[in-house]
């Protein structure tokens, strides 16, 4: 799926730098922790809600997909959640994001669709991609 294939390029480019006119701006960054976004979104709505639905569902694929073992590590030694629970917030993230009016008027609902659906494809997909073309260990 090529619109796919584009969009995963896209969130991935974006984790390197987000420029001044990025949506969540002034949203700390950094958030690694789903009760991060837990926290906000309870309190979001409308174009803020969707911009934090989208992000959530980028951050937790990127996260599992490029850093597994992070997870992995985290959820061993203090208890957090596993890579399935990600997954899991991702696909619900990008499920209830397609149907935002935005994302009907920006073509986006369809890969938000697919992500929801795929999303553990997808993210082993990363995973290959990371296990061969980046070194990630210290």
């Amino acid at each position: 799926d090529v619109v796919l294939a584009e969009y995963l390029g896209s969130i991935l480019a974006e984790r390197v730098s987000v420029g001044p006119a990025h949506p969540l701006k002034g949203i700390p960054s950094g958030f690694v922790r789903a009760v991060d976004f837990f926290g906000i979104l309870d309190q979001a709505t409308g174009n803020t809600r969707y911009e934090l639905l989208v992000a959530a569902g980028n951050q937790f694929l990127v996260l599992t997909g490029i850093f597994p073992d992070y997870i992995r590590q985290r959820s061993r030694r203090h208890g957090a959640p596993g890579i399935e629970f990600y997954e899991r917030f991702a696909c619900s993230s990008f499920h209830e994001a397609r149907e935002h009016p935005i994302a009907k008027r920006s073509g986006m609902s369809e890969v938000l669709d697919t992500l929801s659906r795929v999303l553990p494809e997808a993210r082993r997909s990363l995973n290959q991609m990371a296990d061969s073309l980046l070194f990630l260990a210290g």
